[in-house]
């Protein structure tokens, strides 16, 4: 059985490399991560205030922690990419 597990997984990963981007056509920022914190941490400090304290921390959170991370420069990068076959994809590079 280990003989034919390596194989298998050399072959799946040469299978995954072949797949590629034929042309970046935009790059867009995105705040997902600091939004997604700034709410967790908004939806925390405002669980004092109970169900409602919660929410509104939540949504203060997001606004705040979205904005945050844009100013601190630390957004990530989506490329909108096209395809061989004319179909346009967004794919997420963090670095």
């Amino acid at each position: 059985m280990k003989n034919f597990a390596i194989p298998t997984l050399i072959l799946g990963l040469l299978a995954f490399a072949s797949a590629h981007a034929a042309e970046a056509v935009e790059e867009t920022e995105e705040q997902t991560t600091g939004k997604s914190l700034g709410g967790m941490n908004g939806m925390m400090i405002g669980a004092i205030g109970g169900p409602l304290g919660m929410l509104i921390g939540a949504g203060v959170g997001a606004l705040f922690g979205g904005s945050a991370q844009e100013a601190a420069g630390l957004g990530e990068r989506d490329h909108e990419a096209e395809g061989a076959d004319g179909e346009k994809k967004v794919l997420h590079a963090p670095n």
